[in-house]
């Protein structure tokens, strides 16, 4: 038996699109002071300067995991389609 599935509308596409977006803009913020203050914290010296290359990569990890999982979250959320048939 094949399942249904419904196709999200537009504003529904948009309404995941910005919680995503601002959940992974507070994400990649959380992960941009924290790897900086991770490198000044745990290094000392020169290798502080990791945080100047370790900072936006971790941003940027951090934003793209969270706007993915929030994305797909936000998708399936709701009610399944009904069998009446």
């Amino acid at each position: 038996m094949a399942r249904e599935t419904v196709q999200p509308t537009g504003g529904e596409l948009m309404f995941a699109i910005c919680v995503a977006a601002i959940c992974a803009l507070l994400a990649a913020s959380i992960g941009f002071v924290g790897a900086i203050f991770l490198c000044g914290r745990l290094l000392s010296g020169e290798m502080t300067e990791w945080a100047l290359s370790l900072a936006p990569l971790t941003a940027l990890a951090f934003g793209t995991i969270v706007f993915v999982l929030v994305f797909r979250w936000t998708i399936r959320y709701g009610d399944p389609p009904s069998t009446d048939q």
